[in-house]
């Protein structure tokens, strides 16, 4: 069984391994992440906060991921320069900047909360 589960998820981990050691944007959103969960324990928030401060975080870690992995299609596809390709990685980008702001200002919503 334990064999099973580790060959089922070792693909997983060799990526989140790629990841890690590959892209900077990912890393330094891991390095934000964790800032903001010992922040948001330093200010006092309750469990439920920091569920949603770890599900946002989550949430910008994932999109990013997305965006570097559809960088890397369009890069194989169109190993020239394509606009199709400039449009599809600008969108991808776009995604990425998009759950990040929300994700801050969520976040300046709770804190303001807690520190007026």
């Amino acid at each position: 069984m334990l064999k099973w589960l580790i060959h089922k998820f070792y693909p997983a981990f060799v990526g989140l391994k790629d990841f890690l050691s590959t892209e900077r944007s990912v890393r330094i959103q891991i390095y934000i992440t964790i800032c903001a969960l010992f922040g948001a324990y330093i200010i006092g928030f309750d469990y439920y906060e920091m569920l949603v401060v770890a599900v946002l975080c989550t949430i910008v870690i994932c999109a990013e991921c997305c965006n570097t992995l559809f960088e890397w299609l369009m890069d194989a596809m169109y190993p020239e320069v394509h606009p199709l390709a400039k449009r599809m990685k600008d969108g991808a980008a776009g995604f990425v900047l998009v759950a990040s702001l929300m994700s801050f200002i969520i976040g300046m919503i709770m804190v303001l909360r807690h520190i007026l």
